[in-house]
Order: structure tokens, then sequence, then C-alpha cells
């Protein structure tokens, strides 16, 4: 049975994703028009958000409403492919704009953390659907190893640029009230985005679960005001 806060969460999240989409598209022209890398890299960011939860919703739809434990687990693996795609380009947005001379070296090791992850959430061969989410077994003589490996390598890589965000924002106050409104709002929205993010892989109870999906589309939006409004009303 699909209830009433179901389908409203559902609607977040495909706001969400079109104002993804958006920040993508507005970015990719940004990029083509200045030749700023950093930009572009949060066009892969963007674009990673919005298939991610398309995904992610499309999982949902084939564990919980048309169960088809099969597709579920297929399209979980795709929507966990592209949500480390996803933190990787945030990753690598947060240091190039605030740590340039590191960025490769971190955003090197962000990505070796996260394929790692990934890979083994994909090579688990232990996945099972029991009401309405992906569970996981024994792997690797460990038991629910891929979703605590969640806790020390994906959880705190979401939560990384949030604070470089912050620390920048702090920083640079005094010089650059534009920079650091900026670099504030994009902390702010990443924080937000990666709180729905990590309740939505917890598997906590659904009611809250999609009550916290409101924060989808409010981040998106933030960011994008972060992003683009920020910039023209300084300007």
């Amino acid at each position: 049975m699909v209830y009433i806060p179901d389908l409203v969460s559902v609607l977040f999240i495909i706001i969400a994703i079109i104002i993804s989409f958006f920040i993508g598209k507005k970015s990719v022209t940004s990029y083509r028009e200045s030749g700023n890398k950093q930009t572009l890299i949060f066009a892969f960011a963007a674009i990673f958000v919005a298939l991610a939860m398309l995904f992610l919703v499309v999982e949902k739809l084939f564990v919980s409403i048309v169960v088809i434990p099969t597709l579920g687990i297929l399209f979980g693996g795709i929507a966990t492919s592209l949500s480390g795609g996803a933190v990787i380009s945030i990753d690598a947005f947060s240091f190039k704009m605030v740590f340039p001379k590191i960025a490769k070296l971190l955003a090197a090791i962000s990505i070796l953390v996260i394929v790692g992850y990934v890979a083994i959430w994909l090579l688990d061969d232990t996945k099972f659907v029991l009401d309405g989410e992906i569970q996981f077994g024994v792997f690797l003589g460990i038991d629910q190893l891929t979703p605590t490996l969640a806790y020390f390598t994906l959880f705190p890589l979401l939560l990384i640029p949030v604070l470089v965000f912050f620390y920048f924002a702090m920083k640079v106050r005094k010089e650059s009230s534009m920079k650091s409104k900026k670099a504030a709002g994009l902390g702010l929205g990443v924080l937000l985005l990666s709180t729905a993010y990590i309740i939505e892989l917890l598997g906590v109870d659904p009611l809250f679960t999609a009550v916290v999906r409101i924060l989808f589309p409010i981040a998106c939006y933030i960011l994008y005001w972060a992003l683009f409004k920020v910039k023209a009303k300084e300007e």
C-alpha cells in the first residue's frame, strides 16, 4: 500500500532532481563561458546527485511498492555508484576551492575510499530485501560488513566538505563577504543533502524518512542560491 507521506516525499525528491539538473546545466554553461574547472566539477556533482536520487526512487519502487527484489537491488547498486560519484565530485570541489595546492591528492584519497566502498557494496552477494529495505548478511566472514563500512567511508566523506566549506567561510569573512556567504551556503546545502541521504541509507522509521526527504529540495535550492545568486547580488 502506498501512503500519502510516501507520495509527498517522492514529490520532494522529484523537485530536488529537477533543481539538481538545472544546477548542472547552469554550471556547464558557466564553465563554457569562463573555463573555470571548479565550476565543471560541481556540474558533475549536481548531475550525479540528480541521477542518484532518480535511481533511488526507482530502487524504492521495486523494494517496497512493486516488490521485485532483483530489480530493487540492481537499481540500488546503480544509485550507490552514482552517489559515490556525487561524493567524489563534491569533495573535489571543496578541496579545490579551499586547498588548491593539495586538492588533487585529497581528491585521489576520496576516490580510493569511495571506489573501495562501492566495490564492496556491489560484490556483497548476501544482499536481500526485507521490509522495503535492502539488507546485508555475513560477507567475508563479517556480519553487516557493507553497511558498517558506510560509517567509516561514505558518511565521513559526505561530511568532510561541510567542515571545509564552513572553515573557508569563517576564514574569509573579513576579506570577502561574498566568498564567505558562498562557502557558508555551500556548507549548509551539502549538510542538509548529506543528512537526508544518510537517513535514507540508515533505513529508519519510514514516516520519519519520508518527512526528512523535504531536506532534499531545500538543500538543492540552497546550493543553487550559493552558487549563482550570492555572486549576482554582490556584483
